[in-house]
């Protein structure tokens, strides 16, 4: 359900309806955790007394390990990249032993993953509220997240980002298309999630020189041909373009 309140709005745009509510909605509050050696798998040599330096790799629940994390590194984060679960209502095994690379699913040994099963709609916000609130307090003034979802709970996602962040502050909504096979034949195969580009203020860094692709072949010699042919404007065809807001990749 949706309240009144006023939403941040670009400017000239039409204000929109206000945040996302729910009855079970709680002010988020970071844990009163620290890290401990055991959840720390890189540096081996952490003893939870010292600060962490360096690249670290955390094992355990991300609310705990922001909620820690917060202390040495708010504000400080450049970059969050978060992929949560999709409120798919499905659970997940993983491929364990020899098995784990064939194409053969005879051939695979299987254990226990995780469920991304809830009882309801209001306990999987009440699982993401808290740690998009973190996020957005570890991210830098130049920072950015990308947060991967698909059709369950992406809408619901940016939402939650628009209260937290700014709807201004929404860069890209980026579709992850990919192809396979699909049971459904009452309506058109769902292939793509979604990736929601949000950045913390207006300096963000983003580094278009490194996704640069060559403009295809086409486009090429309708330049050799019309120089003018984009909008009046000749594009660097040598340095490539920056890609569409929309990737094809297989899924990995």
């Amino acid at each position: 359900m949706l309240d009144s309140a006023a939403m941040p709005r670009r400017k000239g745009s039409a204000p929109l309806p206000g945040r996302l509510e729910w009855p079970t909605k709680r002010e988020p509050h970071p844990l009163e955790a620290r890290l401990v050696s055991t959840d720390v798998v890189i540096p081996r040599e952490h003893t939870g007394a010292q600060p962490l330096r360096g690249n670290t790799l955390i094992l355990g629940d991300n609310l705990a390990a922001m909620s820690a994390l917060l202390p040495q590194y708010e504000g400080r984060i450049d970059l969050i990249y978060a992929d949560p679960p999709f409120l798919s209502g499905k659970a997940y095994p993983v491929r364990i032993g020899r098995g784990e690379d064939s194409r053969k699913p005879a051939e695979w040994l299987l254990d226990e993953g995780y469920a991304d099963r809830w009882p309801d709609g209001a306990a999987y916000l009440d699982m993401l509220y808290p740690r998009l609130a973190l996020m957005r307090r570890l991210l830098a003034e130049t920072g950015t997240l990308y947060l991967h979802l698909d059709w369950h709970a992406s809408a619901y996602a940016r939402l939650l980002l628009d209260e937290f962040f700014g709807r201004e502050r929404l860069l890209n909504e980026i579709a992850w298309v990919y192809h396979g096979p699909s049971p459904v034949r009452n309506a058109f195969n769902r292939k793509h999630d979604t990736i929601l580009v949000y950045t913390r203020s207006d300096r963000f860094t983003f580094n278009a020189d490194a996704v640069r692709m060559p403009y295809n072949e086409s486009t090429v010699k309708t330049f050799a041909s019309s120089p003018k042919a984009g909008f009046g404007k000749v594009p660097d065809l040598a340095r490539g373009k920056v890609p569409e807001d929309w990737w094809y990749f297989p899924v990995v």
